[in-house]
This record gives C-alpha cells, structure tokens and sequence, in this order.
C-alpha cells in the first residue's frame, strides 16, 4: 500500500511539531532544574525539529528526493543520537 508524499509530508509535519514542543519543555527543565545535561536534549529536539520540518517542506514541495537530501537528513539523525547518548557517556567516564 502506497500512501504517498503528502501523507509523508504531514507525518513530517507532525513530528517536526512535537519534537518542538518536546524541545521547549526540555528547555524550561533546564531553566527549573539548572542541570546542563538538559541542554543536549534541547538541542537534540531542535535539531530533530528543524530536521523534519525541512523534509515536510521537501516532501511538500513535489520535487523528487535527492540522494543528497537523503544524506544530510542522516547526518542529522546522527548527530541527534549523539547529542543524546553524550550525557550518558559523559557520566559513565565519569564515574571510573
């Protein structure tokens, strides 16, 4: 079952949306709580945003996707998941 780009885009859409309001609830932790670990999960839910956000506009656009696009949209899913995982590594060193 094909459902197409535009079920694609809103799907993008959303998830650009909610990472966003993730993010800003991450950000108002880090204000409440003062822990600067926080900080890497607000900027892993910004960049997750703006990340989806550009693929629903590309989606949204008609153009057909690029093996380029695909790639930068990768190296953001990376760079999410290290922004993510330093705290924990961060604490693990830590902790030897």
């Amino acid at each position: 079952m094909v459902l197409g780009t535009d079920v694609a885009a809103v799907n993008a859409g959303l998830v650009a949306i909610l990472s966003g309001v993730v993010a800003v609830a991450a950000w108002r932790a880090l204000l409440h709580t003062g822990n600067r670990n926080i900080g890497f999960v607000v900027a892993a839910f910004a960049v997750l945003a703006l990340r989806n956000l550009a693929k629903a506009l590309a989606l949204s656009s008609g153009r057909p996707e690029s093996a380029d696009g695909e790639f930068v949209f990768s190296l953001l899913d990376l760079l999410v998941v290290g922004l993510i995982a330093w705290p924990i590594f961060l604490r693990r060193g830590s902790e030897s």
